[in-house]
């Protein structure tokens, strides 16, 4: 069973529609369905696409004249922030690439984990500081239920 999302914002960056292969700088014919997904069509009715991993998909016959053809139709351009020219293509909203989006998302959470830094080293210290305060670490081992093999190992009781 393929997995079903429900909107665009759930699906992976490997995944894309044909229509989107058939738009990559190297075109690509898609391969088995991966995925799909449950959104608004370019009207905004609801629809369901397909999905094809873009790693799977195999490049079209397309010649030397229609890739350049299609370069020169390229709606993609450079990634604002690293300059690079991905074939998934670029955030139409910020103009940066999936890995720069990434970035920019860890940085805000780090500035957001900054900020609360000193709340949380405050009550920290108040707990501590209270003599009923008992703190314990526990490290716990157990056995694994499966041997490196792959045998189950006997002693193991779920």
């Amino acid at each position: 069973m393929i997995p079903a999302y429900d909107g665009w914002g759930e699906v992976p960056v490997h995944l894309a529609t044909a229509s989107r292969l058939k738009a990559l700088d190297l075109p690509r014919r898609p391969g088995d369905p991966a995925a799909s997904v449950t959104a608004g069509d370019y009207r905004g009715k609801p629809n369901v696409f397909t999905l094809y991993e873009i790693a799977a998909s195999a490049p079209t016959a397309a010649s030397a004249n229609q890739l350049e053809a299609a370069a020169a139709r390229r709606k993609f351009t450079a990634c604002a922030d690293c300059g690079a020219h991905p074939d998934t293509g670029l955030s139409q909203i910020t103009g940066r690439c999936e890995a720069c989006l990434h970035i920019a998302a860890l940085h805000k959470a780090q500035r957001e984990a900054q900020r609360h830094r000193a709340d949380y080293q405050r009550q920290a210290a108040v707990r501590l500081a209270d003599p009923a305060t008992l703190v314990v670490w526990i490290d716990e081992h157990t056995r694994p239920r499966r041997r490196p093999g792959g045998r189950a190992n006997q002693s193991h009781t779920p």
